[in-house]
């Protein structure tokens, strides 16, 4: 059986869209590989248990994030990157088949493509991060254009990269000469275990007509396909 290692910031049992999206492909890898997921825990929380075995094919290691004011750009920068290394040197010092890592940290990018050499890679972008930092004077543009440069000679050291839309795939393709054939997209979504249970859910028709708010970039990133399906149901 393979053995593939996972990176994320996020991981159950955060409460995130980024926890739930690799919880639901940590179990689906499981089934036919041995997965370790390296994963930070939330802010200021510390795990009961550093290691947890949540099945036979799939184990937990989680790293402490500490508690840091996130509004303050160049400390959660500072942050971010220490702590991207840190998972991508423990998700390195043993012997995987395949190294699977996911963002929103930028920074974990190059620290797998720098710790992860010779080793097969993916990389699973959720947003291009880089491309929406400050440029308002010249000090900033000139970190911005360093991080693009760093971020886009990284991606090309992956064997394989997932995005969520067109856009992004885009990008990657012009920006970073990412041959199309190492670019897939897979868009957000609800696993397939939270759509059974929310399918489940016995509905009654209220009083008044029913109202849904959804607050994001519709049909970008976002697969609201089976919400759609669970609402009409």
């Amino acid at each position: 059986m393979s053995k593939v290692h996972l990176v994320t910031p996020h991981f159950a049992p955060e409460i995130t869209a980024a926890a739930h999206r690799m919880e639901a492909l940590a179990n689906t890898l499981s089934r036919e590989h041995q997965v370790i997921v390296y994963a930070l825990t939330e802010r200021g929380v510390t795990p009961a248990e550093k290691e947890v075995m949540l099945s036979d094919n799939l184990t937990v290691r989680y790293i402490a994030l500490p508690e840091y004011p996130k509004a303050l750009f160049f400390l959660r920068a500072f942050v971010e990157a220490w702590y991207s290394v840190r998972l991508a040197f423990a998700a390195t010092r043993r012997r995987s088949d395949w190294l699977i890592a996911t963002s929103p940290f930028m920074f974990l990018i190059p620290a797998i493509a720098f710790f992860g050499r010779g080793r097969r890679k993916i990389m699973d972008v959720r947003d291009l991060v880089w491309c929406y930092m400050p440029d308002r004077n010249i000090f900033q543009r000139a970190i911005r254009s360093l991080l693009q440069r760093v971020i886009v000679r990284s991606l090309r050291k992956f064997d394989h990269i997932t995005v969520t839309n067109s856009s992004e795939e885009q990008w990657m393709i012009r920006k970073a000469a990412v041959p199309r054939a190492r670019l897939s997209i897979v868009s957000n979504g609800l696993s397939q275990d939270r759509f059974r249970r929310l399918s489940n859910i016995a509905y009654y028709p209220p009083e008044h007509p029913l109202v849904i708010t959804y607050i994001g970039n519709i049909g970008n990133g976002q697969d609201l396909g089976p919400v759609i399906d669970v609402v009409r149901h």
